[in-house]
């Protein structure tokens, strides 16, 4: 095998790329915009992609800080900061940051993503719980990672979730947003989350990257609060900062490892970003604000922020777009999975305040013709990687829970079912779905359904209907392939899971109907209940659909938590590192099942994944039903 596996393995991944419309590469232009002309071709283009919303990018005076310093210090800085990096430029930015943000103290990092990986890794540590907000950027959610404190994904905006989440806290609590999010521009409610906050004693961190125009909230008196922000937006240069009380930029400047382990932001970035936020505090800087609002509001009137997106669906929808308008000279770009999820693909216009009214003429004259309006958004709340896409979630239950294990014969569907009853006893309305099983009558008795059924009250054919159950001991769509049938693909196994069994009548298929009707088809079973249990097959990457596995259906599921079951015995340790890495981003709880307290290996597995690695393990089915 050539190369260790490793070209097959990057031709095969490649591969998937493509086909999913996901392939991107990086597009060079001439200059910074708005008007501007690819390298490649030498066509000129007008630009609605840069997050350039001042336009200071080119901003005279702020040239000619970056040559100055330049001049002054060179291009680089040679170090980091805590070892030789530091120049005086950097100490002035720190300080203007803190001066323009109201703050006692700020600290330069090398890029906006590299703050937040700093200020929410370094203060994680010190928190019992961390609470983030579903449509964080990304940056957010791996500062939530190298926290390794146990982090809880609250739906989008939804202080009322922090205030329970907090509630529940053994210790310090702390809350990151961003106050604008980057994929649909909407704001967060600072007011409240930051009043839950004071409420509770707990930290709070927002990112104000996309924050050009005034938030109309201001963070509660009472609340401890830092702001983490880039310059490479709205100020137009390099750079990441953070700011807040003294103490608290003092933590980060020693214990912050994205600021002390690499070199110092360039002197020219530096300078170029002071003189920026010079000129966005002064008179020029309120003229190019009402200029941005006012380019808005030809856009989208009354959206709070530069950023619009137009929601079209998939993949090919959006790039076809993206295309059409590029043919007519304007650059608007296409944002797909993985950055934003599945169904949710879109056009992301940019607005700035260096466009002018006729560039403004010409977008919208351009998305008329294609036949889009920029005055609708689309799916509201369908922005950030991995988040909860609201048009995808289940519509007859409140709650998901999807089961997966490391592999077959260990005791998912037991726990499912167990689970079930302890929640129906604790006066929840439980339903289940399988959305496809196969079965070996010779082997087993009962189907998965049906013990599932028997725990909910449904019948098995509401839990798996009989077209999707494949009586031969493989995985379902190996099983469908050998007796002649047709396994459905991921899209369809994830509108099973959402909408309920099929109307009656309508043998395997879920249309829109689906939901209106599920109560009916269930022939009286009470379908639109509050937690809905979610069984897949086999293991994590075992084939689940015609079109991919059980991961793939947990991602177009975009379940509220993930159960991972495994023995507790030896193995168990591999077994669920394996299984959870994928399943990062979503905190999944690992139930050891036949857990036996008295043996040995089984306490010493549980204390490594819980205290080593830092997982969320338990070992009864009580215990596993306070935390779905």
């Amino acid at each position: 095998m050539t190369g260790g596996g490793w070209d097959e393995a990057v031709a095969e991944t490649m591969g998937a790329v493509a086909a999913a419309e996901q392939l991107r590469r990086p597009r060079d232009l001439a200059g910074p915009g708005p008007t501007t002309a690819e390298s490649s071709t030498g066509r000129e283009i007008l630009s609605f992609a840069s997050n350039d919303y001042l336009g200071l990018t080119a901003h005279p005076a702020v040239r000619a800080a970056a040559a100055s310093a330049v001049r002054d210090f060179g291009t680089g800085s040679g170090s980091a900061r805590l070892i030789v990096g530091s120049r005086p430029v950097h100490t002035e930015l720190e300080a203007r940051i803190a001066a323009w943000r109201g703050a006692e103290a700020a600290v330069l990092f090398t890029t906006g993503y590299a703050a937040n990986l700093g200020v929410v890794a370094a203060f994680g540590r010190q928190a019992s719980l961390i609470c983030s907000d579903e449509l964080n950027h990304a940056s957010i959610i791996d500062g939530c990672k190298l926290a390794r404190a146990p982090t809880r994904v609250y739906p989008h905006g939804d202080a009322a979730a922090v205030d329970d989440l907090l509630e529940g806290a053994a210790g310090r609590g702390m809350v990151v947003s961003d106050s604008v999010f980057s994929m649909d521009g909407d704001l967060a409610p600072v007011a409240e989350l930051s009043e839950v906050c004071a409420a509770h004693g707990a930290l709070l961190i927002l990112d104000d990257a996309h924050a050009v125009l005034d938030h109309p909230e201001a963070p509660h008196p009472e609340c401890r609060t830092l702001r983490v922000g880039t310059l490479s937006k709205a100020v137009g240069a390099l750079g990441g900062y953070a700011c807040g009380p003294q103490p608290y930029a003092d933590l980060l400047v020693n214990k912050a490892r994205s600021y002390i382990f690499t070199t110092a932001l360039t002197p020219a970035a530096a300078a170029a970003a002071l003189a920026a936020i010079d000129v966005i505090d002064s008179p020029e800087g309120a003229e190019l604000k009402a200029r941005l609002r006012a380019n808005i509001d030809r856009v989208r009137p009354a959206h709070p922020s530069p950023i619009i997106p137009v929601v079209l669906g998939d993949e090919a929808a959006a790039l076809a777009a993206s295309d059409g308008l590029a043919q007519a000279g304007i650059m608007v770009p296409a944002i797909r999975p993985p950055t934003v999820p599945a169904g949710s693909s879109r056009l992301r216009i940019t607005i700035s305040a260096a466009h002018t009214d006729t560039d403004l003429d010409r977008l919208l004259d351009a998305l008329a013709q294609a036949g889009i309006s920029s005055a609708e958004g689309g799916t509201p709340g369908a922005g950030a990687a991995g988040a909860t896409d609201p048009s995808r979630r289940p519509v007859v239950a409140e709650r998901v829970v999807f089961f997966t294990g490391t592999g077959t014969e260990i005791g998912k569907t037991w726990a499912a079912a167990g689970l079930a009853r302890v929640l129906r006893e604790r006066g929840r309305t439980v339903r289940a779905c399988k959305p496809v099983q196969s079965h070996d009558p010779a082997e087993a008795a009962l189907t998965d359904a049906e013990v599932l059924a028997e725990a909910t009250g449904q019948s098995p054919d509401d839990v798996c209907p009989p077209e999707r159950t494949y009586r031969a001991p493989l995985a379902p769509p190996m099983a469908a392939r050998k007796l002649g049938r047709a396994c459905p693909g991921l899209d369809e196994l994830a509108r099973i899971c959402r909408s309920g069994p099929a109307p009656v009548g309508a043998a395997g298929s879920v249309g829109d109907a689906g939901a209106d009707n599920a109560e009916e088809s269930a022939g009286g079973a009470d379908l639109c209940a509050d937690t809905c249990i979610v069984e897949g097959a086999g293991g994590l990457h075992s084939p689940l659909a015609a079109d991919g596995d059980n991961l793939g259906l947990i991602e177009r599921l975009d379940p509220d938590r993930v159960v991972v079951v495994v023995p507790a015995g030896l193995g168990a340790i591999h077994d669920v590192v394996a299984c959870a890495a994928p399943l990062s981003d979503r905190r999944p709880v690992v139930f050891l099942n036949r857990f036996d307290p008295g043996a040995e290996v089984h306490v010493l597995n549980l204390n490594w994944l819980t205290k080593v690695r830092g997982l969320m393990a338990v070992t009864s089915l009580e215990n596993l039903a306070d935390h779905v």
